[in-house]
């Protein structure tokens, strides 16, 4: 279940405020235009207590957003229990029963190749449609990614994570010899060409997104590029860019990642 976005310049009473990202809100009319059967449970990370390790209550982390009653988190709560103390071996045999397996391992592939270390155990959805009794997964939220941290901060393109302390469902993936081989395969394939993660794929994505938002990043920078510098949360940088500048650090952190 992947989201749909679009850009979206907002006036506000006649006044420009911005450059903004309109985006399906994921709800049951959403798992509906997907395709899904809807009335099942829809869960929604909030923090990065849900990690599908063990904790205490095993649904830290979790807001519960669609499903009756809606203060009832078995499912999840089954799903970390069983994520949490499974051996590799017994993970990687019960696996599909859980979940949709290539959903969550392109989750892995695509926070790992993005550098999107603030998406790893947390900022996604999880479905469950009725009497399926498997997960599915939506992205949300890709506030630290593609070279920028979630304090703006830049993130150099050959650093990597593998998440295992982030996602246990992560470290089972990489840990078990079978999992190991398939996610690789998956990445391969992604990286191909024509493939998701490709580098000339993701170029031609921000062309076509530099072509729908024309002049407003260059706009919308001089409407807030004081308020930006000076926000306290990250005062402390002295990289500051145009939205120029901004557009070929994009395209070069993507190319050299492509790269390694």
């Amino acid at each position: 279940m992947v989201p749909r976005t679009f850009p979206v310049v907002v006036y506000v009473n006649g006044s420009y405020l911005g450059l903004f990202l309109g985006i399906d809100h994921i709800d049951d009319e959403f798992i509906r235009e997907m395709g899904f059967v809807d009335g099942g449970n829809l869960y929604k990370s909030v923090s990065h207590d849900a990690n599908f390790y063990l904790k205490n209550p095993l649904s830290a982390g979790w807001e519960k957003k669609e499903g009756l009653p809606l203060t009832d988190f078995t499912d999840i709560e089954q799903l970390t229990q069983w994520a949490g103390s499974s051996n590799h071996t017994d993970f990687a045999t019960e696996v599909d029963s859980q979940l949709f397996t290539e959903e969550f391992m392109d989750w892995f592939l695509l926070v790992h190749h993005l550098a999107a270390d603030d998406s790893a155990g947390k900022n996604a959805y999880l479905y469950a449609a009725p009497g399926e009794g498997r997960f599915h997964y939506a992205p949300w939220d890709f506030n630290h990614a593609l070279g920028q941290t979630w304090q703006t901060a830049r993130q150099s393109a050959t650093q990597w994570n593998d998440f295992t302390g982030n996602n246990a469902l992560f470290w089972h993936f990489q840990e078990e010899p079978t999992l190991a081989a398939e996610l690789q395969a998956r990445y391969h394939s992604h990286l191909a060409i024509g493939g998701a993660l490709n580098g000339t794929v993701m170029e031609e994505m921000l062309d076509q997104m530099y072509v729908e938002i024309g002049p407003n990043a260059a706009r919308d920078w001089d409407k807030w590029e004081s308020e930006y510098r000076s926000y306290g949360g990250w005062s402390w940088r002295s990289d500051f860019t145009t939205s120029d500048e901004e557009r070929e650090y994009l395209y070069d952190w993507i190319a050299e990642r492509d790269a390694q």
